[in-house]
């Protein structure tokens, strides 16, 4: 990924066309799992407990916030389609993009049981590493993003 700074203050975010693929297919699979009856079962770390150690709180919380917390979810996944589209984007799509690649990490690590960004890599022949592999690299994306903001 290479990311430009424009005249005006818009960016332009460049891919090969493996990552742009990457980023479809890992968005595609996460709009699915968003569209399901309880996507708070499939995806718990991007459900988290808001009120803990109140079970009828967070419920009743969590009654009055899904729709909006899957909403917010949807429309940041949905603004990684403006990486691969190689349109000039602005800070403010810049930083639903780096909600988006936040949300696919956080999948993915949940998937790979990582609760450290230190934690060693699975076997080379594992199922997993493929996926950790992805984890480190969206870890890179944000970290790109993140700089430009600065």
């Amino acid at each position: 990924m290479e990311i430009k700074r424009l005249e005006g203050g818009s960016l332009s975010i460049n891919f090969i066309e493996t990552e742009k693929e990457l980023l479809s297919e890992l968005t595609h699979d996460l709009l699915i799992k968003l569209g399901n009856e309880n996507p708070q079962a499939l995806m718990p770390r991007l459900f988290p407990e808001a009120i803990l150690n109140e079970p009828d709180l967070d419920s009743e919380y969590r009654a009055m916030t899904v729709n909006q917390l899957e909403n917010s979810h949807r429309k940041a996944l949905e603004a990684l389609k403006l990486l691969t589209s190689e349109k000039e984007i602005s800070l403010d799509d810049l930083i639903l993009v780096i909600k988006g690649l936040n949300i696919i990490r956080l999948k993915l690590g949940e998937e790979l049981d990582i609760d450290d960004d230190s934690q060693s890599p699975p076997a080379n022949d594992s199922n997993h590493y493929r996926l950790w592999i992805v984890f480190q690299y969206l870890g890179q994306l944000l970290f790109q993003c993140v700089e430009e903001l600065e």
